[in-house]
């Protein structure tokens, strides 16, 4: 996890400063939300080894429970008297429930205490564990909120900066729509002003050869003078 966060911070000082979306501001932001999911990560995989020790102490206070338990009703044979009893075969069956009650009540009362120290034991781990899920819940919803008020603001910039930029290229496009009128109003104009030379020069070439025409008529002479257009 470490190695990931350090490639990111690597990745994102190596990339071109060309968009204003990778400035240092969110860069660093980005690194404080990988390094807040490292702290959360860390913190549930020492919790799950917290939680596994105490199930293993249980464990071994259980199987502590079930040795002693064993060794309470072990009969040792050192000191029993070894002479044979006579017993009448009337008094059989009395004599044997008689010593079967309290060895099943002894056995009983061992199960008892065996399965409250077991309640209690899983008891306790299971509100531990209750407790370090609704710590866990508690930091991820926290930064859950965080990187979303980030991914808002950032959504918003974005979209501001999109208007911005839409009505600088509406204004610009205004502007080239202005000057390519002015351009086409000079082009006309300049074209306006040739034709009007042209003719008027045409008339007046026009009119000189009138002149002309009434000179040779006049005089019976034609011109020596050619006319160059």
């Amino acid at each position: 996890m470490e190695e990931l966060i350090r490639q990111k911070r690597v990745s994102f000082s190596d990339q071109p400063h060309k968009e204003e979306y990778y400035r240092a501001p969110d860069i660093e932001f980005a690194a404080a939300v990988a390094a807040a999911s490292l702290s959360i990560y860390s913190l549930h995989e020492a919790e799950e080894q917290q939680r596994g020790k105490i199930m293993e102490e249980i464990k071994i206070r259980k199987e502590g429970s079930t040795i002693g338990s064993g060794e309470n009703f072990k009969v040792k044979p050192s000191g029993v008297d070894q002479k044979p009893q006579q017993i009448s075969l009337p008094n059989r069956e009395a004599s044997r429930s008689s010593s079967l009650r309290p060895m099943g009540s002894a056995f009983e009362d061992q199960r008892r205490i065996r399965n409250s120290q077991n309640g209690g034991g899983e008891d306790k781990a299971e509100s531990w564990r209750k407790i370090q899920m609704q710590k866990i819940n508690k930091r991820y919803e926290k930064t859950k909120s965080i990187v979303l008020v980030w991914e808002r603001q950032k959504k918003m910039q974005a979209e501001l900066q999109k208007q911005r930029k839409q009505s600088e290229l509406e204004q610009r496009m205004l502007m080239n729509i202005k000057h390519y009128k002015n351009k086409l109003a000079r082009i006309d104009k300049i074209v306006g002003e040739g034709r009007g030379e042209l003719e008027e020069k045409r008339k007046n070439d026009e009119k000189e050869l009138k002149e002309r025409s009434k000179k040779i008529r006049s005089t019976g002479k034609a011109p020596v003078k050619c006319f160059c257009f």
